[in-house]
């Protein structure tokens, strides 16, 4: 009590000039203050601001991860699914089935070739290519949806030539097939 007793006793017997001079000094001093307190706040938020956006890219990212990892495993798992389903499939023997249908056996002028792909966990990829001579447009897509059909098989390369002066083309195809390593041994 006895501080703000002198303080008024301080402005009481200042003059009109003084009083003003120090009230104008007392009001800059405290605008300037409440103006860095602002200052530093917006600042401050706006490193939080940009801070949580990049926390949420980051978890988008992640949630995207998270979501293909899922898919992986639901595919990893449908893959298990149809290689225990058929463990003596032949790749050739199918392929020579689905050509037998489409009454395309003529179209091989030799016999395909097998290879070995990549080995990717504990899978390995078997390899069929096939040259087929004289085909038409209708029946290359007649033969790759069946391809498709046959959940083993898949179509890994295909290469299309134009033969001169026919409404035909040459293909060279490779199929694959995935197989568990212990079954290819």
């Amino acid at each position: 009590m006895a501080i703000l007793k002198r303080v008024e006793d301080f402005i009481k017997n200042l003059d009109e000039k003084e009083f003003l001079q120090y009230a104008l000094i007392f009001f800059t001093g405290f605008g300037l203050l409440l103006s860095l307190i602002f200052y530093f706040h917006y600042k401050v938020v706006n490193k939080y601001k940009t801070q949580l956006t990049e926390i949420n890219k980051e978890r988008n990212k992640t949630k995207e991860i998270l979501t293909n990892y899922r898919l992986v495993l639901q595919q990893r798992e449908k893959v298990e699914d149809v290689l225990a389903k058929d463990k003596n499939f032949f790749i050739a023997q199918t392929y020579n089935n689905i050509l037998k249908k489409l009454n395309l056996s003529n179209k091989q002028l030799q016999a395909p070739t097998r290879s070995d792909g990549d080995t990717i966990s504990g899978k390995i990829e078997k390899r069929l290519t096939s040259n087929l001579d004289g085909l038409t447009m209708e029946t290359l897509t007649n033969l790759l949806t069946e391809i498709a059909e046959n959940e083993r098989l898949y179509p890994k390369e295909l290469s299309i030539k134009k033969v001169p002066g026919s409404n035909t083309i040459d293909v060279e195809l490779t199929i694959a097939t995935l197989e568990s390593v212990e079954e290819s041994e």
